[in-house]
């Protein structure tokens, strides 16, 4: 309902896309962006597929996941970086 400038593309194979969209989710909902988009006839909706987050974060993230490393990593919004949990140090 906007354009958009992109700015990164990945190509993820061998890989659920479910199961991926669904732990970029997972560790990205702290920064889910809020907002209220309205559509050509003033229909409201609630975008999910927006985040605030530094993109070379989403890098390493997608890297993780695609290695089957991010088992234990969390987001840490403050920092803008990806932490390992304490219980998989």
């Amino acid at each position: 309902m906007a354009p958009v400038k992109i700015v990164a593309t990945y190509k993820v194979v061998n890989l659920h896309s479910q199961k991926f969209e669904d732990i970029i989710h997972q560790l990205l909902k702290p920064v889910q962006f809020q907002v209220t988009v309205f559509d050509n006839e003033g229909i409201g909706h609630q975008p999910q597929e927006w985040f605030i987050v530094p993109l070379p974060v989403v890098d390493a993230i997608i890297h993780k996941i695609m290695d089957g490393t991010i088992v234990g990593y969390t987001y840490n919004p403050q920092m803008a970086c990806l932490e390992k949990q304490a219980s998989y140090v």
